[in-house]
């Protein structure tokens, strides 16, 4: 955010909608017999989340 390349917002609001996230996925993958396939899923979209917002900041 300091650098310019991803929009100013507001670090604690961030790190609440991200842990909120990432607990609730937890509680998703958890709750049913088939977690690992579940698991292997919320895997799968945090990788290609996390690669977008590389990919932003990498190149503005």
């Amino acid at each position: 955010m300091d650098q310019g390349r991803i929009e100013r917002a507001d670090p604690h609001a961030l790190a609440c909608l991200i842990y909120g996230s990432l607990a609730e996925t937890a509680f998703w993958v958890a709750q049913k017999e088939d977690g690992d396939a579940r698991l292997a899923q919320a895997a799968g979209s945090l990788g290609f989340a996390a690669a977008r917002l590389v990919a932003q900041v990498l190149n503005g």
